[in-house]
Protein backbone atom coordinates (compact mmCIF):
# COMPACT_ATOMS: atom_id res chain seq x y z
CA UNK A 1 0.00 0.00 0.00
CA UNK A 2 1.30 3.00 -0.96
CA UNK A 3 2.19 6.04 1.64
CA UNK A 4 -0.62 8.31 2.37
CA UNK A 5 0.44 11.62 0.60
CA UNK A 6 0.06 15.04 1.97
CA UNK A 7 0.12 18.68 0.15
CA UNK A 8 1.33 21.26 0.77
CA UNK A 9 3.01 24.56 -0.41
CA UNK A 10 6.27 25.96 0.42
CA UNK A 11 7.83 29.33 -1.01
CA UNK A 12 4.97 29.06 -3.61
CA UNK A 13 6.06 25.53 -4.48
CA UNK A 14 3.30 22.68 -4.38
CA UNK A 15 4.46 19.61 -2.95
CA UNK A 16 3.43 16.49 -2.22
CA UNK A 17 5.33 14.20 0.55
CA UNK A 18 4.35 11.40 2.74
CA UNK A 19 2.05 12.00 5.79
CA UNK A 20 4.61 12.89 9.26
CA UNK A 21 7.46 14.09 6.89
CA UNK A 22 9.27 17.18 8.93
CA UNK A 23 8.57 20.12 6.81
CA UNK A 24 12.65 21.16 7.35
CA UNK A 25 12.59 17.83 4.57
CA UNK A 26 9.66 18.75 2.81
CA UNK A 27 11.03 21.90 1.93
CA UNK A 28 14.19 20.12 -0.07
CA UNK A 29 11.65 18.89 -2.02
CA UNK A 30 10.54 22.19 -3.20
CA UNK A 31 14.47 23.14 -3.84
CA UNK A 32 14.79 24.92 -0.32
CA UNK A 33 17.18 24.60 2.28
CA UNK A 34 15.99 26.02 5.51
CA UNK A 35 19.11 26.90 7.55
CA UNK A 36 19.26 24.71 10.51
CA UNK A 37 22.18 23.33 12.65
CA UNK A 38 20.99 20.62 15.43
CA UNK A 39 19.05 18.84 12.72
CA UNK A 40 20.50 15.82 11.19
CA UNK A 41 18.09 13.38 9.40
CA UNK A 42 20.26 10.53 10.72
CA UNK A 43 19.88 11.54 14.06
CA UNK A 44 16.79 11.87 16.39
CA UNK A 45 15.31 15.28 16.57
CA UNK A 46 15.87 18.17 19.21
CA UNK A 47 14.68 21.12 18.26
CA UNK A 48 17.00 23.49 20.11
CA UNK A 49 18.67 25.70 18.17
CA UNK A 50 16.00 27.53 16.70
CA UNK A 51 17.59 28.66 13.45
CA UNK A 52 15.02 26.60 11.34
CA UNK A 53 12.16 29.19 12.06
CA UNK A 54 9.51 29.29 9.31
CA UNK A 55 6.48 31.29 9.04
CA UNK A 56 3.25 28.90 8.61
CA UNK A 57 0.11 30.18 7.34
CA UNK A 58 -2.49 30.18 10.46
CA UNK A 59 0.53 29.10 12.97
CA UNK A 60 0.36 31.88 16.17
CA UNK A 61 4.12 32.48 15.78
CA UNK A 62 6.62 31.14 13.71
CA UNK A 63 7.59 27.40 13.87
CA UNK A 64 10.96 25.22 14.11
CA UNK A 65 10.97 23.72 10.67
CA UNK A 66 13.05 20.42 12.16
CA UNK A 67 9.83 18.97 14.44
CA UNK A 68 6.77 20.14 12.69
CA UNK A 69 4.94 17.56 10.46
CA UNK A 70 3.39 18.44 7.11
CA UNK A 71 -0.28 19.34 7.28
CA UNK A 72 -2.83 18.97 4.28
CA UNK A 73 -3.14 22.23 2.97
CA UNK A 74 0.00 23.97 4.71
CA UNK A 75 1.65 26.92 3.60
CA UNK A 76 5.12 27.76 4.55
CA UNK A 77 7.03 30.63 3.85
CA UNK A 78 10.72 30.47 4.79
CA UNK A 79 11.75 34.29 3.30
CA UNK A 80 8.89 35.95 5.02
CA UNK A 81 10.11 38.88 6.59
CA UNK A 82 8.98 37.55 10.19
CA UNK A 83 10.74 34.22 9.33
CA UNK A 84 14.02 36.08 8.13
CA UNK A 85 14.29 38.31 11.36
CA UNK A 86 13.33 35.53 13.64
CA UNK A 87 16.71 33.54 12.13
CA UNK A 88 18.58 36.94 12.51
CA UNK A 89 18.22 36.93 15.81
CA UNK A 90 19.38 33.31 16.55
CA UNK A 91 22.60 34.02 14.46
CA UNK A 92 23.03 37.20 16.77
CA UNK A 93 22.57 34.93 20.27
CA UNK A 94 25.15 32.63 18.63
CA UNK A 95 27.69 34.57 17.79
CA UNK A 96 27.81 36.80 20.82
CA UNK A 97 30.92 34.48 22.38
CA UNK A 98 31.98 32.35 19.18
CA UNK A 99 35.55 34.18 18.43
CA UNK A 100 36.88 35.23 15.13
CA UNK A 101 38.89 32.19 14.81
CA UNK A 102 38.20 31.90 10.99
CA UNK A 103 41.67 32.29 9.28
CA UNK A 104 43.15 29.38 11.84
CA UNK A 105 39.70 27.30 12.11
CA UNK A 106 39.87 23.97 9.87
CA UNK A 107 36.24 24.41 9.38
CA UNK A 108 36.29 27.59 7.67
CA UNK A 109 35.14 27.12 3.82
CA UNK A 110 32.85 24.65 4.65
CA UNK A 111 31.17 26.00 8.21
CA UNK A 112 27.49 25.87 8.16
CA UNK A 113 27.90 29.01 10.54
CA UNK A 114 29.78 31.19 7.94
CA UNK A 115 27.35 29.94 5.19
CA UNK A 116 24.13 31.12 7.14
CA UNK A 117 25.63 34.10 8.97
CA UNK A 118 26.32 35.42 5.44
CA UNK A 119 23.03 34.23 3.77
CA UNK A 120 20.87 35.16 6.90
CA UNK A 121 22.85 37.09 9.81
CA UNK A 122 23.16 41.16 9.92
CA UNK A 123 25.31 43.13 8.35
CA UNK A 124 27.13 44.15 11.57
CA UNK A 125 27.05 43.53 15.28
CA UNK A 126 25.66 45.33 17.98
CA UNK A 127 28.05 44.68 20.29
CA UNK A 128 31.02 46.79 21.57
CA UNK A 129 34.71 45.11 20.66
CA UNK A 130 34.88 46.03 24.41
CA UNK A 131 32.47 43.47 25.17
CA UNK A 132 34.71 40.12 26.73
CA UNK A 133 34.03 37.01 24.93
CA UNK A 134 33.92 33.64 26.88
CA UNK A 135 36.95 31.70 26.52
CA UNK A 136 37.92 27.58 27.56
CA UNK A 137 40.79 25.75 26.72
CA UNK A 138 41.13 23.08 24.07
CA UNK A 139 40.19 19.80 25.89
CA UNK A 140 41.47 16.51 24.20
CA UNK A 141 38.46 13.92 23.68
CA UNK A 142 40.19 11.32 23.14
CA UNK A 143 42.47 9.39 20.08
CA UNK A 144 41.34 11.63 17.36
CA UNK A 145 39.10 14.10 18.45
CA UNK A 146 40.11 17.74 20.13
CA UNK A 147 37.19 19.88 21.82
CA UNK A 148 37.04 23.54 21.47
CA UNK A 149 34.46 24.98 23.63
CA UNK A 150 34.88 28.38 22.47
CA UNK A 151 33.23 27.68 18.73
CA UNK A 152 30.70 25.29 20.25
CA UNK A 153 27.02 26.27 19.35
CA UNK A 154 25.56 23.00 21.64
CA UNK A 155 23.72 21.74 18.53
CA UNK A 156 24.14 18.68 20.35
CA UNK A 157 24.56 16.47 17.41
CA UNK A 158 27.61 14.76 19.07
CA UNK A 159 25.74 14.14 21.99
CA UNK A 160 22.94 12.48 20.38
CA UNK A 161 25.17 10.57 17.86
CA UNK A 162 26.64 8.82 21.16
CA UNK A 163 23.98 8.22 22.82
CA UNK A 164 21.72 7.14 19.58
CA UNK A 165 23.77 5.75 17.45
CA UNK A 166 27.08 4.43 18.68
CA UNK A 167 25.36 3.89 22.44
CA UNK A 168 27.45 4.81 24.21
CA UNK A 169 26.73 7.84 25.91
CA UNK A 170 29.96 9.57 27.09
CA UNK A 171 29.16 13.33 25.81
CA UNK A 172 26.86 15.23 27.65
CA UNK A 173 25.85 18.90 28.10
CA UNK A 174 27.58 20.32 31.34
CA UNK A 175 26.11 23.28 33.50
CA UNK A 176 23.36 25.43 31.95
CA UNK A 177 22.62 28.90 30.35
CA UNK A 178 25.37 30.90 28.76
CA UNK A 179 28.42 28.87 31.05
CA UNK A 180 26.90 25.43 29.24
CA UNK A 181 30.08 23.64 27.24
CA UNK A 182 29.90 20.02 25.96
CA UNK A 183 31.78 17.89 28.12
CA UNK A 184 32.56 13.87 28.63
CA UNK A 185 32.21 11.76 31.21
CA UNK A 186 35.02 11.88 33.99
CA UNK A 187 36.30 8.49 33.56
CA UNK A 188 35.08 8.02 29.74
CA UNK A 189 37.32 8.17 26.73
CA UNK A 190 35.66 9.53 23.13
CA UNK A 191 37.45 6.20 21.77
CA UNK A 192 34.52 4.48 20.23
CA UNK A 193 35.02 2.71 17.09
CA UNK A 194 32.60 5.32 15.63
CA UNK A 195 33.59 8.97 17.73
CA UNK A 196 35.24 9.98 14.47
CA UNK A 197 31.61 10.80 12.82
CA UNK A 198 31.52 13.72 15.81
CA UNK A 199 33.81 15.81 13.77
CA UNK A 200 31.55 15.48 10.62
CA UNK A 201 27.81 16.26 12.38
CA UNK A 202 30.07 19.73 14.10
CA UNK A 203 28.44 22.25 12.03
CA UNK A 204 31.32 24.59 13.09
CA UNK A 205 35.01 23.96 13.90
CA UNK A 206 34.16 22.88 17.54
CA UNK A 207 35.19 19.20 17.27
CA UNK A 208 38.32 18.74 15.24
CA UNK A 209 40.28 15.48 13.86
CA UNK A 210 43.86 15.69 15.07
CA UNK A 211 44.50 13.70 12.11
CA UNK A 212 43.33 16.13 9.67
CA UNK A 213 44.08 19.29 12.04
CA UNK A 214 45.69 22.28 9.32
CA UNK A 215 46.57 19.75 7.07
CA UNK A 216 45.00 21.94 3.99
CA UNK A 217 41.57 24.84 3.82
CA UNK A 218 38.33 23.63 2.43
CA UNK A 219 38.91 25.56 -1.14
CA UNK A 220 42.49 23.65 -1.71
CA UNK A 221 40.30 19.94 -2.14
CA UNK A 222 39.19 17.74 -4.55
CA UNK A 223 36.45 15.51 -4.05
CA UNK A 224 35.67 12.12 -5.23
CA UNK A 225 32.94 9.65 -4.46
CA UNK A 226 34.49 6.09 -3.62
CA UNK A 227 34.09 3.17 -1.50
CA UNK A 228 35.64 2.09 1.53
CA UNK A 229 37.61 -1.38 0.82
CA UNK A 230 38.47 -1.74 5.02
CA UNK A 231 36.21 -4.44 5.14
CA UNK A 232 33.20 -5.78 2.86
CA UNK A 233 30.70 -3.42 4.27
CA UNK A 234 31.34 -0.89 1.09
CA UNK A 235 30.42 1.90 3.02
CA UNK A 236 30.32 5.19 0.61
CA UNK A 237 32.87 7.46 1.69
CA UNK A 238 34.33 10.83 -0.45
CA UNK A 239 38.06 11.14 -0.58
CA UNK A 240 39.24 15.01 -0.02
CA UNK A 241 42.97 14.98 -2.05
CA UNK A 242 45.42 17.49 -1.91
CA UNK A 243 47.69 18.02 -5.18
CA UNK A 244 46.81 14.32 -5.79
CA UNK A 245 47.56 12.89 -1.65
CA UNK A 246 44.34 12.18 -0.30
CA UNK A 247 44.12 14.01 3.66
CA UNK A 248 40.96 13.13 4.71
CA UNK A 249 38.13 10.58 4.44
CA UNK A 250 34.27 11.29 5.23
CA UNK A 251 31.20 9.20 4.77
CA UNK A 252 28.93 9.74 1.66
CA UNK A 253 25.30 9.05 2.18
CA UNK A 254 23.89 6.17 1.05
CA UNK A 255 20.85 5.00 3.34
CA UNK A 256 21.26 1.49 2.11
CA UNK A 257 24.61 0.72 3.34
CA UNK A 258 26.31 2.78 5.74
CA UNK A 259 23.53 5.84 6.04
CA UNK A 260 25.44 8.58 6.97
CA UNK A 261 28.51 7.40 8.74
CA UNK A 262 31.58 4.92 8.50
CA UNK A 263 33.54 3.36 10.95
CA UNK A 264 37.25 5.23 12.43
CA UNK A 265 38.72 2.15 11.03
CA UNK A 266 37.75 3.11 7.60
CA UNK A 267 38.44 6.87 7.98
CA UNK A 268 42.02 6.02 8.81
CA UNK A 269 42.74 3.74 6.36
CA UNK A 270 44.19 5.61 3.75
CA UNK A 271 47.53 6.12 3.81
CA UNK A 272 48.34 3.33 1.78
CA UNK A 273 46.80 4.93 -1.47
CA UNK A 274 49.49 7.46 -1.03
CA UNK A 275 52.32 5.28 -0.87
CA UNK A 276 55.23 6.32 -3.54
CA UNK A 277 55.93 2.99 -4.99
CA UNK A 278 52.26 2.70 -6.23
CA UNK A 279 51.34 1.59 -9.82
CA UNK A 280 49.75 4.31 -11.59
CA UNK A 281 49.47 3.38 -15.08
CA UNK A 282 49.12 -0.68 -16.62
CA UNK A 283 52.53 -2.34 -17.19
CA UNK A 284 52.48 -5.18 -19.93
CA UNK A 285 55.40 -7.44 -20.83
CA UNK A 286 56.53 -7.93 -24.09
CA UNK A 287 58.19 -11.21 -24.84
CA UNK A 288 58.87 -14.20 -23.02
CA UNK A 289 61.04 -13.29 -20.20
CA UNK A 290 60.89 -9.20 -20.87
CA UNK A 291 60.88 -6.21 -18.97
CA UNK A 292 57.63 -4.23 -17.94
CA UNK A 293 56.64 -1.75 -19.52
CA UNK A 294 53.85 1.13 -18.95
CA UNK A 295 51.31 1.48 -21.52
CA UNK A 296 47.94 3.08 -22.12
CA UNK A 297 44.60 1.47 -20.86
CA UNK A 298 43.42 0.93 -24.52
CA UNK A 299 46.51 -1.28 -25.54
CA UNK A 300 46.50 -3.62 -21.79
CA UNK A 301 42.69 -4.04 -22.12
CA UNK A 302 43.58 -5.34 -25.83
CA UNK A 303 45.99 -7.57 -24.24
CA UNK A 304 44.20 -9.13 -21.95
CA UNK A 305 41.05 -9.69 -23.86
CA UNK A 306 43.58 -11.54 -26.59
CA UNK A 307 45.04 -13.82 -23.78
CA UNK A 308 41.53 -14.24 -21.96
CA UNK A 309 40.38 -15.73 -24.88
CA UNK A 310 43.07 -17.99 -26.04
CA UNK A 311 43.58 -18.94 -22.01
CA UNK A 312 41.11 -21.83 -22.24
CA UNK A 313 40.23 -22.37 -18.84
CA UNK A 314 43.66 -21.65 -17.67
CA UNK A 315 44.12 -18.24 -16.76
CA UNK A 316 45.21 -17.22 -12.93
CA UNK A 317 43.70 -13.70 -11.42
CA UNK A 318 46.09 -11.97 -8.55
CA UNK A 319 43.28 -9.18 -7.12
CA UNK A 320 44.68 -7.29 -4.45
CA UNK A 321 42.68 -7.03 -1.42
CA UNK A 322 42.44 -3.31 -1.29
CA UNK A 323 39.87 -3.77 -4.08
CA UNK A 324 36.03 -2.83 -3.97
CA UNK A 325 33.68 -5.84 -2.92
CA UNK A 326 32.03 -4.81 -6.27
CA UNK A 327 35.71 -4.90 -8.47
CA UNK A 328 36.14 -8.00 -6.62
CA UNK A 329 32.70 -10.14 -7.79
CA UNK A 330 33.58 -9.05 -11.60
CA UNK A 331 36.40 -10.08 -11.41
CA UNK A 332 35.00 -13.55 -10.25
CA UNK A 333 32.65 -13.18 -12.79
CA UNK A 334 34.81 -12.56 -15.61
CA UNK A 335 37.07 -15.64 -14.65
CA UNK A 336 33.68 -17.74 -14.16
CA UNK A 337 32.97 -17.33 -17.82
CA UNK A 338 36.30 -18.69 -19.24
Amino acid sequence: MADELVNLTIDGVAVSVPKGTLVIEAAKQAGVLVPHYCYHPGLPVAGLCRMCLVDIEKAPKLQIACATQVAEGMVVRTQSPQAKSGRMGVLELLLINHPLDCPICDQAGECELQDFTFQEGRPATRYSPDYAKRFNPVEDFGPDVLYVPNRCILCTRCVRFMEDVAKEPVLNVSERGDRAYIGIHSEGRLDHPWAGNVVDLCPVGSLLSKDFLHKARAWELDKAASICTGCSQGCNVTLDTRENVVVRVRPRSNLEVNRYFICDHGRMNYRWMNRGDRIEAPLVRRGRGGELHATDWDEAFDLVTSRLRGAGGKAVALVSPKASTEALYFVRELFRGL
